[in-house]
């Protein structure tokens, strides 16, 4: 099981790598960006005594450590990204209508499709503004749902764009149970997880594992229609 795992962390990094790599080489509004990769990132490079300082899956630089912030970079490469991040959003947007279309739903009614992040939830109205990397990749096979709550709210906090990668369909719908969750917490004026102006931070997407390969590997992604 954990073989499988790391696998798919470092076929995703890759694929990651790649598609920034080429994305940089075509576009020159963001050339001068140093795109990293990594698998098991730490938040928290330097000794930061009590502070808890979390390891990401797979996170996307430039990464801002210290006093470090690159929200222009971030903002810059989710534009020249447009059609990757919109494949994510509508992949995302699917998910929730399966499962909240279900008999079993109802009482998630309330999580309408107004609540769900859009491109400009990344961009000129980011959600999280002060983000540590681009894109803050968990991916849950196995673990409790506490470490899906975990998972959720490392992704939201450190990712311009955090993603939530669900093994199988019982993850995803936990997932997806506890981003309510934090909805129902927010409407409640309950201390939770918020960003902006007081709502529920817009920043979190929710795929399976096959879903963010399939999109990562296929031509949709744009590459192909970028001028050289």
């Amino acid at each position: 099981m954990a073989r499988t795992l790391k696998r798919f962390q470092i076929r995703i990094k890759n694929l990651l790598q790649d598609y920034f790599d080429d994305l940089r080489r075509r576009n020159s509004n963001i050339a001068g960006i140093d795109i990293q990769v990594e698998t098991e990132w730490k938040a928290f490079r330097r000794d930061t005594g009590f502070l808890y300082s979390p390891f990401v899956d797979i996170a996307v630089g430039p990464f801002a450590v210290e006093a470090y912030q690159y929200s222009e970079d971030y903002t810059r490469l989710i534009n020249a990204s447009e059609t990757l991040v919109t494949s994510l959003l509508n992949i995302f947007e699917s998910n929730y209508s399966s499962i909240f279309s279900t008999r079993d739903s109802t009482s998630y009614s309330s999580y309408d499709l107004s609540s769900l992040p859009s491109l400009q939830d990344f961009t000129s109205n980011a959600s999280n503004d002060n983000a540590r990397c681009l894109f803050a990749i968990e991916i849950e096979k196995s673990g409790s749902r506490k470490h899906r709550l975990g998972d959720l709210v490392n992704a939201a906090a450190l990712g311009r764009m955090g993603i939530l990668v669900a093994w199988d369909e019982e993850v995803l719908r936990s997932f997806f149970r506890i981003l309510q969750y934090f909805k129902f917490l927010n409407a409640a004026g309950k201390p939770t997880l918020a960003a902006l102006h007081g709502r529920a931070a817009k920043n979190i997407i929710i795929l399976t594992m096959s879903q963010l390969d399939n999109i990562l590997a296929a031509d949709e992604v744009g590459l192909s229609q970028l001028p050289d």
